[in-house]
């Protein structure tokens, strides 16, 4: 059942009390952070309660003041304050009684009785349902996402890699925004040791990706030196819960902070990068089975909008204007000139990278990708690249390793399709989270903060380009 408009903050303060008491308060060291983070999880306990279902509906007091009170030409007293988000009606209710209660020229035992039961009735439902708030969050968590243990890691690893194998650890790892990404440390019979990733899909995506699709792309972009990790195996059928796919486990770190103080450093791996955009903007899709939507690159930009536009009428839960201007723009400015249709990766960061011993080693996450204009790729990694060396740098080893054009026009289109795209994703998000199909924390927080972000800059985008398309005033 999809959430009120009454109890969104309290679905949102359920899981971020589950969180705090199942992820957060566990591994705190500090006395003082583990008594805060019990204040904390009591205080949201209240709040998630105060704004989901009402506790009351016996409550003593209805008849009283239906028949009571209300007949009395008492009128409607402000908000209550000691009953904050139980409900309009509970809150009148209340608040009438205590007006009838201090305005009675003698004790009325049955406005006396009604008061004290219904007020005792809700509080003890209130002790009753305040410290399971967190614990009905993870009951309601585990019936849509199975936790990966062991013994189903085991299950996957039988299916994807054969017998043969033990399952020592298993580590998820932290995010995972569009997939589940854990950690498997195997043992083989023969005593080796085996270091393997298992990506899963969300039980409600916000791409929409699967990783059925993924584990094939990346099997036939296998051996054209594009440092992909080896896909190892891959089981559509759920077996831990959702379909997910197995590659071995690449050594390194993500992220630029090992390397990025030494410009030797900093110009080699980004030069690594302009090569495999290079070589993997130059496959003929068809070679690889990809057959585009149409041999018109602009057409098949085109279709690319119209699909996630279809994607966020489909999911979203609340207007934006911003969004349907947005998607009005992209529509209507489809850059004239594109080169090709090309597999783009979509997500080109050194998020999405590994980097071991001062080289680029993978580049990860595979699950935006799709065919389209090259410039896509190289206007998402500017913004990593350019802190790290020249830009014109960047494409001249883009240009030598077989690299066609970088268009402006073209990157200025893209600035605002990746705002865009990433707004509906967190609008997918939102809507798994208000559905109960994922009441995951983590599509909450895409949800609000993650989406408001991505919907500020494509505002700003918007901005910036409805200026420079009106025409300046006449003296």
């Amino acid at each position: 059942m999809a959430a009120s408009g009454r109890n969104i903050i309290g679905e949102t303060l359920r899981v971020l009390t589950a969180d705090l008491e199942s992820r957060v308060a566990p591994h705190l060291q500090d006395a003082d952070a583990i008594l805060a983070a019990k204040m904390i999880a009591d205080l949201l306990g209240y709040l998630a309660i105060w704004h989901l279902e009402p506790l009351d509906r016996d409550d003593p007091s209805d008849a009283t003041f239906v028949h009571g009170p209300a007949q009395s030409g008492i009128g409607a007293p402000p908000w209550p304050s000691d009953v904050p988000a139980a409900g309009l009606e509970r809150g009148l209710r209340a608040a009438a009684l205590q007006q009838a209660i201090e305005e009675a020229a003698s004790p009325d035992m049955k406005l006396l009785t009604a008061a004290v039961a219904g007020d005792s009735a809700l509080y003890q439902a209130e002790a009753i349902a305040a410290p399971r708030i967190g614990a009905s969050a993870a009951e309601r968590l585990a019936q849509v996402e199975i936790t990966l243990d062991a013994e189903r890691a085991g299950k996957l690893v039988r299916r994807c890699l054969g017998e043969g194998y033990e399952v020592e650890s298993v580590v998820r790892v932290p995010g995972g925004f569009s997939k589940d990404s854990f950690f498997l440390d195997l043992r083989a019979r023969t005593g080796e040791s085996e270091r393997v990733v298992v990506r899963r899909d969300l039980p409600f995506g916000p791409g929409e990706t699967r990783v059925v699709a993924e584990y094939a792309l990346l099997r036939s972009l296998a051996g054209r030196d594009l440092l992909i990790a080896e896909p190892l195996g891959c089981d559509p059928t759920g077996i831990v819960g959702q379909p997910a796919m197995i590659s071995r486990r690449v050594s390194g770190n993500s992220g630029t902070a090992p390397w990025d103080a030494d410009p030797v450093l900093r110009r080699d791996i980004c030069l690594t990068l302009a090569g495999v955009l290079a070589r993997l903007h130059a496959i003929v899709p068809a070679d690889v089975g990809l057959a585009p939507v149409s041999c018109d690159p602009r057409e098949q930009l085109r279709a690319q909008v119209l699909e996630w536009r279809d994607r966020w009428r489909r999911n979203r839960v609340h207007a934006s204007p911003t969004l349907a201007a947005a998607f009005f723009w992209l529509l209507d400015n489809i850059p004239a000139e594109i080169d090709r249709v090309s597999i783009i990766h979509g997500d080109v960061g050194f998020h999405n990278m590994i980097v071991d011993d001062g080289r680029l080693a993978a580049l990860l996450d595979w699950e935006f990708a799709h065919l389209g204009d090259p410039t896509e790729d190289l206007g998402y990694c500017r913004q990593f690249v350019e802190p790290l060396m020249p830009w014109e740098d960047f494409l001249q080893g883009y240009r030598a390793a077989g690299g066609g054009d970088y268009r402006d026009e073209n990157a200025r289109f893209f600035e605002l399709w990746r705002a865009v795209r990433n707004a509906v994703c967190c609008s997918v998000s939102w809507r798994g989270f208000l559905s109960g199909a994922y009441p995951a924390l983590k599509m909450a927080y895409q949800g609000i903060p993650l989406y408001r972000v991505f919907v500020h800059h494509t505002a700003e985008a918007l901005k910036e380009k409805f200026q420079c398309e009106t025409p300046a005033a006449t003296p």
